[in-house]
Order: structure tokens, then sequence, then C-alpha cells
């Protein structure tokens, strides 16, 4: 018999031994607490007549009740005006951006400057 074979079945019966122990002995040694005790009540029923007589006293009569109350309207506050950005933070608006590549593509050869291509896929906000 392999030696590891005779390790896995010694293991196996310890463990097995220690839950038939626990099994027989565990009560002895592990006692549970009692259980808290139960409170109960008596119930009792009424007739309906009994239950007409209570819903007529607490039910209001007409001349009892009252208008409701409606919450004055209050008007809505004035905006606040956007705030206006500062000379150093509106630069990009000052250079005139082109829509048209081809048109773009033309003006950038005769200036004898570069293209800058500025592409985006999805939705316009970024929300994707």
């Amino acid at each position: 018999m392999e030696r590891r074979f005779h390790t896995g079945t010694v293991a196996s019966a310890v463990g097995h031994l220690g839950v038939v122990l626990w099994v027989l002995v565990g009560d002895w040694l592990f006692a549970a607490d009692k259980p808290p005790e139960t409170i109960t009540m008596t119930a009792s029923t009424i007739t309906s007549a009994e239950f007409d007589l209570l819903q007529a006293a607490s039910t209001p009569t007409p001349s009892e009740e009252t208008a409701p109350v409606r919450p004055q309207a209050r008007p809505d506050p004035e905006p606040e005006p956007e705030p206006e950005p500062a000379k150093d933070e509106d630069k990009w608006a000052t250079i005139p951006w082109q829509t048209d590549l081809w048109q773009a593509r033309k003006t950038a050869a005769e200036q004898g400057k570069p293209i800058l291509l500025w592409e985006m896929d999805g939705h316009p906000l970024g929300c994707t």
C-alpha cells in the first residue's frame, strides 16, 4: 500500500471519528441555551354590529370636516447669471477653427502651416 493513500485514509478516519464523537457527546459539552419564553396574548372577536358602532364613532360627520389648506405658491427665484470666462481661459475661441477639411487643407498649404484634425466618434458630449 502506498504511503500517500494510507495518509489520506487516516485523515478521513480521524475526521469521521471527530464528527461521530461530536454528535454523541456534543450536546453534553455544548449545551444550547434555553430559548426565551414566548409571549402570548388573548384575542377576542367582535360582531359586525359592534364593528359598525366603532367605525361610526371614528368617522367625522360632514359638518366637522374642514376644507384642505392649500399651500401658497412661491415665486421662482431669479436665475444667477452665468459666469464669464477670464480672458486667459477663452484663448481657444480666438482660433479660426474650420469645419471643412478640404478648405482647411487649402488654407494650410497657402500659409505653410500644419493641420490639427480633431475628430471624434460617438456621442457629441462624450457619453458613450
